[in-house]
């Protein structure tokens, strides 16, 4: 069946927020609330990566996670695509060879087989 443009936008947009409350919830989770939003200041005021923009610039949010945290944002990445795959209602299976960029481009291709 295919899809309309709209039903697209909307499953972009849908997409997008689950990313972002995902990215929230996952930060929030190992480090609390006063460090996550540390951790958003720093990286818009530093990288330039603003937290709506997040789902547009997966590369500089993963660079500026591994400058502020070093190997410890490999941890962030998982528990932040592990709850994205929870939220898509997806299984989560931890890959040794992916990055945070490749986890969502992941979570987005099996959503969208998901719902064809």
């Amino acid at each position: 069946m295919t899809r309309t443009v709209i039903e697209e936008t909307r499953r972009d947009a849908r997409f997008r927020h689950l990313l972002l409350e995902s990215a929230d919830e996952g930060i929030r989770g190992v480090l609390g609330e006063g460090p996550r939003q540390a951790v958003f200041y720093h990286l818009e005021n530093r990288f330039q990566v603003r937290r709506e923009k997040i789902p547009e610039d997966l590369e500089n949010f993963q660079n500026g996670l591994a400058k502020i945290f070093g190997p410890g944002a490999r941890v962030l990445a998982r528990v932040i695509a592990r709850r994205l795959c929870e939220k898509l209602e997806i299984p989560f299976s931890p890959r040794n060879d992916y990055d945070f960029k490749m986890y969502v481009e992941d979570c987005k291709r099996r959503y969208e087989e998901k719902r064809d």
